[in-house]
Formats: C-alpha cells, structure tokens, sequence
C-alpha cells in the first residue's frame, strides 16, 4: 500500500504533466494563429471553406481550453500549406503524436504533404484509397 507522501508526489506530477499539456496547447495554439496569419489566411475565411465556422474561434482562443481533434487540426495545417515539420510541431504541440507512416492513414497523410496536395486534394485522395477525409 502507497504512504501518504507518495501519493502526494503522485498527485504533484499528475498536476505538472497537467500544467505542462495546458502550456503546450497554448503555445500550440499561438504558433496555429500566427502561421494561419502568415500564410495570409484569416478564422472566418478557414472556417467558412472548411465547414468549422463555429469552431475556427474556439481552436486559436487562449481563453478555451477544450480538445481539438487531430483531424481538424490537420485540416486546418494542410489547408493552408503547412510544412511536415510544423505540422508536427503544432500535432505535438496540442498533445498527438506525429505524423507516422507506419500508421496507413498517416501514411497517406504523408505523402498528401510532401505532394503538397491541397486540402480537397488530400480529402479525395484519403477517399479513392478507401479511407475517411479529414473533414
């Protein structure tokens, strides 16, 4: 049976590793905005061409600490002609994994990428191979 100071430790790391996701996310999310302004994009022309008008917001807000899911987040980074290094950096940011080519959907994912595929470009080509779109 674990003593009291060891849970207490216990409960310390889980609230560190806690703090640590919640800062990633919002630098995440900070590195997300700038790229989306970089790239000569803005929120509402994203979430209108992608179908995430309502959500767009909720995405790059530092004041909204809810989950975005991985495939809106790749949406979003392939959408506006991100790198496979950034998009990496953001997906590890926002606490998933990197891109993984033995995985097939990251696999294809991948090459999308580095074909430089646009987003409806990528959504067909997940789709003829037999896969779901990203959005």
């Amino acid at each position: 049976m674990k003593r009291t100071i060891e849970l207490e430790n216990m409960i310390e790391q889980d609230e560190n590793t806690l703090g640590s996701i919640r800062l990633n996310t919002k630098s995440g999310k900070i590195l997300l905005d700038n790229l989306i302004k970089e790239n000569g994009y803005t929120n509402s022309k994203i979430g209108n061409d992608l179908g995430i008008s309502n959500y767009i917001y909720e995405i790059t807000s530092l004041k909204n600490n809810k989950q975005v899911s991985r495939n809106i987040l790749l949406a979003i980074l392939i959408y506006i002609g991100a790198d496979l290094d950034t998009i990496d950096e953001i997906l590890q940011l926002f606490g998933y994994s990197k891109i993984y080519v033995k995985v097939e959907y990251d696999a294809y994912l991948y090459h999308c990428i580095n074909s430089k595929f646009s987003f409806e470009q990528t959504n067909v080509f997940l789709i003829e191979n037999g896969l779901a779109p990203l959005l």
